[in-house]
């Protein structure tokens, strides 16, 4: 399988006038996979695959870029990830009310590091080996269906960790309640362990992201066509990874690409939801607030970056909106005809109009950013198994963007009509 795009887009720094430069993206993927029923209760699934990843390989103007603004702005180059994998995967029925699930996973990851905008291409290739193994114990009994499981991760570059989960789920005719905990572990991606670097510590390298997660729903039926669900989650990251610009990085040279673990971040929130099934509608309405937590120590990631305008607050962080609306709705008009819109508010925010010479970014706050989109849908139109659908996103032509650009905030994709065809055999 091989998947690509192709891109232009515009960058700038400061008063630097923005250069257009060309990005593309490739990738290729091969599996082999075989699942053999080994028994009633026992069934396995064997996996080995190859994949090799070009992200974002920026091929003109990057050179020219950087001496013009004096280097202070990361160079893009070709990238290449290239990932070997093999894992093999068993589940077994105890009984009727027990399941268990068992595998383990090899992986292999290298990264070639190259630049052709300034000619630079690093022999000393990064590379990692991680060895998993995990289980899961599910089980539905008549107070309540509880799942139980455990992930063991040794890498060739870190040490080893263990984490947990467990979630416990009653359902009944009418209602729900859902409880959960889990820990996850993530390592450094191997382009984040390459250019990690500290001045004032010579032997510095990346810790791996460690998260705590707690989240739980509860949901009940509101007359004969709706029913309402209410959720809260907490989230807890440590020794989180940030990118910082040092010019000083001897590796990564005129890019400045450097990253570096920031201390903790948690964030907080809460939602409620309202579906609705009536005759040939469907509606769905959702809210959620989301905030960072008291509990952060971390101001790198640019998500949760608080500004200098309100320093001394929790409340506002570029990029992180307390506030989003969502309401999607479809409709049968008749069999083979569906007519669905949706529409997304997210609530006033700081964004980044810019950047400083410090390459710090410049607040700007904008206004809430609503999506309205919609689209009718014909399936089997002349020919069977061909479905055409026709529709217009971001009906309200709202152009403005939150932190995360590189251009104007306030300048987005507007309005545009689509139509996409597809066969299926």
């Amino acid at each position: 399988m091989e998947n690509g795009y192709y891109s232009k887009s515009k960058v700038g720094y400061g008063g630097v006038q923005a250069l257009e430069q060309d990005y593309d993206f490739k990738q290729t993927r091969a599996e082999l996979a075989y699942k053999p029923s080994i028994t009633d209760e026992l069934i396995g699934e064997f996996k080995v695959n190859w994949s090799r990843n070009r992200p974002l390989c920026s091929t003109n103007g990057t050179a020219s870029l950087a001496l013009e603004i004096d280097n202070k702005f990361p160079l893009v180059g070709c990238n290449r990830d290239t990932q070997r994998a093999a894992s093999g995967l068993l589940s077994y029925k105890i009984t009727d009310a027990i399941n268990i699930y068992g595998g383990a996973e090899v992986v292999r990851e290298e990264l070639n590091i190259h630049n052709p905008a300034v000619d630079i291409n690093y022999t000393d290739v990064p590379h990692r080996t991680d060895q998993v193994a995990y289980a899961q114990i599910q089980g539905s009994f008549d107070i309540a269906n509880v799942a139980l499981g455990n992930r063991y991760e040794r890498s060739s570059n870190f040490e080893s960790v263990n984490v947990s989960r467990l979630s416990i789920t009653r359902a009944e005719s009418g209602w729900h309640a859902k409880l959960e905990g889990a820990q996850a572990y993530r390592n450094p991606y191997l382009y984040q362990s390459w250019t990690a670097y500290d001045p004032e510590d010579p032997g510095y390298e990346l810790a791996p992201v460690s998260y705590e997660v707690i989240q739980g729903e509860i949901g009940h039926s509101v007359g004969e066509w709706a029913y309402a669900t209410l959720s809260g989650f907490r989230t807890k990251g440590e020794d989180v990874i940030s990118y910082f610009y040092d010019e000083t990085n001897p590796k990564t040279l005129e890019t400045g690409d450097t990253y570096r673990n920031s201390g903790e971040m948690e964030v907080i929130g809460a939602g409620a939801e309202l579906k609705v099934n009536y005759g040939q509608a469907d509606l769905k309405l959702g809210y959620s607030y989301v905030r960072r937590g008291s509990g952060s120590s971390s101001n790198s990631p640019g998500s949760f970056t608080k500004t200098e305008e309100n320093y001394d607050t929790d409340d506002y962080y570029i990029g992180l909106s307390p506030h989003s609306l969502v309401f999607t709705g479809l409709y049968r008009i008749s069999e083979g005809t569906t007519f669905f819109t949706s529409y997304n508010m997210v609530g006033p925010q700081w964004t980044a109009k810019g950047y400083r010479e410090d390459f710090s970014p410049d607040p700007l706050w904008i206004g809430p950013i609503h999506t309205w989109n919609a689209n009718v849908r014909f399936s089997n139109v002349y020919v069977e198994n061909l479905s055409v659908q026709i529709g217009v996103a971001n009906i309200l032509d709202d152009r403005q963007r939150p932190y995360g650009y590189n251009d104007n905030p306030e300048r987005r994709l507007g309005r545009e009509g689509f139509v996409n065809a597809a066969y299926e055999w």
